[in-house]
């Protein structure tokens, strides 16, 4: 039972994650419509007046296309309007009640969580602007927030529907982006890690689950397998700052670099500058934030106070966290993607 301090900040979430979630809401008609967003929606019309099963969506940088979903999201969308400014309302009502599930779960699993702090996910500028814009690879944010909470949820209990969803996840988030392999790799490594002996004993239902989801995302991968050959790098030229591009990634927590989205000196164009460049310095905290919260994960993975099979849930939370933030600083690395904030995943 949740004694009534934690009470109260349960209270304070769910509030805050309400209060925080209606902010993309508002004026849904001011969202990008510039090479993306129309290249997406007129696969998605083509669908819906053809007939057609696409494979994949969009051609990436890096010349691999990506994943049909986000179209097929969009195509059974225009079956109900074409009002496109709903569809934008619609995609961050979706987003903000994904997070925020996401958030009290999350602070429900893992007691060591302050649950506050959660809802300031919510207030992140670029969640805003990616929860409302009609694109493609912003779709992992809820898909990836919701198969990582189901997957710690597993850790806390091991249980085999559980696992059906975190497959499910993983097959949408695949079919979406590829850059989710990252994520996709750590909860996999991380549960031939931990759970290996249970996979053992419950082999037929694991053998089911992959061989259902291979099958499910087996016409996108045979056609990223025959763009192969055009795989080309996001620069030209080898950059040591892209290996260390992902370690910066707590900026999207705060207001810094938003001039990719909005030009330099942006708040320059408010009636109040002075506020905004002070509201931009203060929100700094949240890259901070973000470093603070990686000492203090690595500080419990190698804090060697637990006994086997017996270690905190935030342990197995903060494996599958840690685990990642490599493998994209490896991703970041070969590709030499820097720059962009999306490159953060």
């Amino acid at each position: 039972a949740m004694d009534i301090k934690t009470r109260r900040e349960f209270v304070f979430l769910a509030i805050a994650c309400v209060l925080c979630g209606m902010i993309p809401l508002f004026l849904p008609a001011d969202a990008p419509w510039i090479n993306d967003e129309p290249l997406l929606l007129e696969q998605a019309w083509n669908v819906v007046h053809k007939m057609g099963m696409p494979t994949h969506g969009l051609i990436g940088n890096v010349g691999l296309p990506y994943g049909p979903v986000p179209v097929l999201i969009y195509s059974a969308a225009l079956v109900f309007t074409h009002n496109l400014v709903l569809l934008v309302f619609l995609r961050a009502l979706f987003f903000s009640l994904s997070i925020g599930l996401a958030v009290w779960w999350l602070a429900r699993l893992c007691p060591r969580l302050s649950p506050p702090i959660g809802a300031l996910a919510l207030l992140s500028p670029y969640y805003w602007f990616y929860s409302r814009a009609l694109w493609d690879n912003s779709f992992l944010i809820p898909f990836s927030a919701l198969t990582l909470v189901v997957y710690v949820s597993f850790c806390r209990m091991q249980a085999v529907w559980k696992l059906w969803l975190v497959a499910l996840g993983m097959v949408l988030m695949l079919q979406t982006h590829l850059m989710c392999l990252p994520l996709l790799a750590a909860i996999v490594g991380h549960f031939l890690w931990q759970y290996i002996s249970w996979a053992v004993k419950h082999s037929g239902h694991c053998v089911v689950i992959v061989l259902v989801a291979s099958l499910a995302c087996l016409p996108y991968v045979a056609d990223v397998a025959h763009h192969l050959g055009d795989i080309r790098a996001v620069a030209a030229d080898w950059n040591a700052a892209s290996w260390f591009f992902t370690l910066l990634g707590g900026r999207t927590f705060s207001a810094i670099g938003l001039d990719y989205f909005f030009g330099e000196n942006w708040q320059t164009h408010s009636q109040l500058p002075v506020l905004l460049w002070i509201l931009t310095g203060v929100s700094a905290l949240g890259l901070l934030a973000f470093w603070v919260g990686l000492r203090e994960a690595w500080s419990l993975l190698t804090g060697n106070k637990h006994k086997p099979g017996d270690k905190p849930l935030e342990f197995q939370l903060f494996s599958v966290v840690l685990l990642t933030l490599v493998l994209q600083v490896f991703v970041n690395g070969v590709s030499r993607a820097t720059g962009h904030p999306h490159y953060y995943n």
